[in-house]
C-alpha cells in the first residue's frame, strides 16, 4: 500500500514534502497513470515568488492548486515547512530536478518536449541536453512568440505537441505565465505530463548564470539573480520577499498559538 506524500501549507499553496527520489518516484507514478483520454497531470516548482502570487492572486492560486505535484524549489520554503515540523533535508530545485530526470529518460523511456523560451535558448538547451545527457531523447521543441497568443495559435503548438509523442512537456514560459498556461492547457494535452521548469532552460542552457552553491544553500540565490538582472526582478524580490515574511509570519502564529483554557469562551 503506497503511502500518500504528506503536504505542507506556505500561505495559500500546499507543497509535497518530499525529496529528490521521492518527487521523481512521484513524476514516474504519474507518467504511468496519464492517458489520452483524460487531461494531462502537471507538476510545478514553487518557490517565495510563486507562493506569494498565489496568495495575491486567486486565479493564479488556483491554477497552483490545480497541479497533481508542488515541488518546493527554494530554500526558504523548506524552512518554513520545517518551522512547521517538517524534516526535509534539502530543496527541489529546478534545474537539478530537470537534470535528474533527464539522467533517468533511458532507464524509464521517456522523452522529452521543451516548449517556451527563444530559438537560441532551445537551440543551446538541446546541445547541453545531448552533451551531458546523450541518451535523453528529445521529442521536439518550440519557442512560441512572446507576448498573449490566442487560443488557435495555442491550440496548433498544442497538436504539434502532442504529434511528438512526448511523455514529459517541459514548459519554459516564466512564472506566472507557465503555470496559468498548464492550467488552461493540460486538457488538451494527451499522454503526456506538464512540468512547469522555471529557470531551468536558461540555466542548463548556459545562456544565463547560476548562483554559486554557498548563495543556492544560504537561501541568497536571489541576491544573485537581483544582481545579474536588476530591471526585470527588482520588483519581485524587494516587493515579494517581505510580503512573504510578514506573512508567513503571521501564519505560524496562528499555528503555534492556542488561547488558554480560561479564554475559551464560555457555553
Amino acid at each position: 500500500m503506497t503511502t500518500a506524500t504528506p503536504r505542507a501549507r506556505v500561505l495559500s499553496t500546499s507543497l509535497s514534502v518530499t525529496t529528490y527520489d521521492g518527487a521523481l518516484s512521484e513524476l514516474a507514478a504519474l507518467i504511468e497513470g496519464a492517458s489520452p483520454a483524460a487531461p494531462s497531470p502537471s507538476v510545478v516548482l514553487a518557490n517565495v515568488h510563486v507562493v506569494t502570487e498565489a496568495a495575491l492572486k486567486p486565479s493564479y492560486q488556483e491554477a497552483v492548486a490545480d497541479a497533481a505535484l508542488v515541488l518546493p524549489d527554494g530554500m526558504p520554503l523548506v524552512w518554513a515547512m520545517r518551522l512547521q515540523g517538517h524534516s526535509l533535508p534539502d530543496r527541489c530545485y529546478g534545474p537539478e530536478f530537470m537534470a535528474r530526470v533527464l539522467a533517468r529518460s533511458s532507464e524509464k523511456e521517456w522523452s522529452h518536449f521543451l516548449y517556451g523560451a527563444s530559438d537560441a535558448t532551445l537551440s543551446a538547451l538541446q546541445r547541453a541536453i545531448h552533451t551531458r545527457w546523450p541518451t535523453a531523447r528529445i521529442a521536439g521543441s518550440l519557442a512560441p512568440p512572446f507576448g498573449v497568443l490566442d487560443d488557435d495559435v495555442e491550440l496548433g503548438n498544442i497538436a504539434q505537441i502532442n504529434a511528438s509523442g512526448a511523455t514529459i512537456v517541459w514548459i519554459g514560459l516564466g512564472c506566472p505565465k507557465q503555470e496559468l498556461w498548464m492550467h488552461r492547457y493540460r486538457c488538451h494535452l494527451r499522454g503526456s505530463v506538464a512540468i512547469a521548469s522555471g529557470a531551468a532552460f536558461d540555466l542548463i542552457a548556459g545562456v544565463k548564470p547560476q548562483a554559486p552553491a554557498w548563495m543556492q544553500r544560504s537561501g541568497l540565490e536571489w541576491v544573485f539573480r537581483l544582481s545579474t538582472e536588476p530591471r526585470r526582478l527588482w520588483k519581485r524580490y524587494l516587493l515579494r520577499n517581505p510580503y512573504f515574511i510578514l506573512q508567513y509570519t503571521l501564519q505560524l502564529c496562528h499555528l503555534r498559538w492556542r488561547p488558554p483554557q480560561s479564554m475559551e469562551p464560555s457555553i
